[in-house]
């Protein structure tokens, strides 16, 4: 979440007139994140999430805005949208498409327990067996997204840096894309997009990079977020944490023969694209008016520090 374009009060205000929600009382925007516009609303002492969609289109917005309800339904709770008077999720201000909705209650854990973690393996398998029917938007920053970017910014690296960037697309290649099984994932649930209150998990956010995809890719994102030691600067994995998101999981969902096979190398391959998403808006910045630029450094050191490992016991 971030905040790229300003939105003054008097257009909020305008835009919520079609809502009957009430008076604006405040709003403050949100600067985490590089994709979205954010601003947290307080609407007749109720709170709620102002979204404006920077990259995505009116209709590519809608179908996430439809997953999100269609998860609520599978009683996997997430931000949900608000429907305007005509019953329309999406609004357009300054020429951008924008939607309204739901506040969950709690806040992200940057210092997860592993019953937080268990918890995150939990709703993950949850979300993939019950979204596999689910129409699917296919992976707009996969195999090719990664290969164009790699290009894109490796003239402007160093040469171990160079050789690290190879690394990790020929990791994809070592992948056997086609026999996994897939299902609609998440593909962002990092610590700030889970909510927790009172050690238990009010809901899910940002599923504004959700798609149709192997399901290892969300496991490799969660464990190399929620297991990894952020305070040492050292970045290694704790074996405690990284079972219980995995105990988590296979409660709902055991793995397959080869997917536990192939973890290791998912775990390497999204920490190598991490690593290359934030090097290439640290390259080339997003501009908006306020927006939270992510060290690259620490994925490297994740990354570096998967390669380093042969084999990983499930």
């Amino acid at each position: 979440m971030s905040v790229i374009t300003s939105i003054t009060e008097g257009e909020l205000t305008d835009f919520l007139s079609a809502y009957n929600l009430g008076e604006l009382q405040s709003y403050q925007g949100i600067t985490e994140g590089t994709v979205n516009t954010n601003y947290l609303l307080n609407i007749n002492h109720q709170k709620y999430i102002f979204t404006v969609f920077e990259v995505l289109n009116k209709e590519t917005a809608e179908h996430y805005l439809t997953l999100t309800e269609f998860l609520s339904k599978q009683a996997l709770s997430c931000a949900t949208p608000l429907l305007d008077n005509h019953q329309n999720s999406i609004r357009y201000i300054k020429g951008k498409p924008a939607c309204l909705v739901s506040f969950l209650p709690g806040k992200s854990n940057q210092h997860p327990s592993p019953e937080n973690c268990r918890q995150i393996g939990l709703y993950l398998a949850k979300m993939h067996i019950n979204s596999q029917s689910f129409k699917p938007l296919s992976n707009p920053m996969g195999i090719e997204w990664r290969t164009e970017h790699a290009l894109k910014i490796f003239t402007k690296l160093s040469l171990d840096d160079q050789q690290l960037l190879q690394a990790g697309l020929n990791i994809q290649k070592k992948i056997h894309w086609d026999l996994l099984p897939k299902s609609t994932i998440h593909y962002d649930l990092f610590r700030d997009n889970a909510f927790f209150e009172k050690d238990q998990l009010t809901g899910v956010i940002d599923f504004y990079y959700a798609c149709f995809d192997v399901m290892l890719l969300d496991l490799a994102i969660a464990i190399n977020d929620w297991c990894t030691n952020w305070q040492d600067k050292k970045f290694n994995i704790s074996p405690v944490h990284f079972r219980a998101l995995l105990n988590g999981y296979q409660t709902i969902r055991p793995f397959e023969t080869l997917e536990q096979q192939e973890l290791l190398l998912f775990l390497q391959l999204m920490s190598f694209h991490f690593w290359l998403t934030r090097t290439v808006n640290q390259h080339f910045p997003p501009i908006g008016e306020s927006i939270t630029l992510k060290d690259p450094n620490e994925f490297k050191k994740i990354f570096k520090n998967w390669l380093s490992i042969t084999s990983l016991k499930i």
